[in-house]
């Protein structure tokens, strides 16, 4: 693995709700695994992609995306994805004008 920015986290990190962009996938996969980069691409998970994880299952270590369709992916394949999250809106609150 490369050393991650400040702001980086990995995919497998998120919670149910959560919300980030795509911004890097790991060396080691780029490297190592060229079917893993042509899974991700075939799911449109890419840098800048935008998801919304809709659900864990800590039991059979996969999770549930929501990117231009709904995903699943293994907690292992997460792990070599790099996102920023995003900020969560609070309900109710209305964004200030610019």
């Amino acid at each position: 693995y490369s050393t991650m920015r400040a702001n980086e986290l990995r995919l497998s990190a998120l919670k149910p709700g959560e919300t980030a962009t795509i911004t890097r996938i790991s060396e080691v996969a780029q490297r190592e695994a060229p079917p893993l980069l042509q899974y991700l691409h075939d799911r449109g998970l890419k840098p800048g992609t935008r998801i919304t994880v809709q659900e864990v299952d800590e039991i059979g270590r996969t999770m549930q995306l929501q990117a231009a369709r709904l995903l699943t992916l293994s907690n292992e394949t997460a792990s070599k994805l790099s996102v920023v999250r995003l900020a969560r809106r609070r309900p109710g609150r209305v964004p200030a004008p610019r």
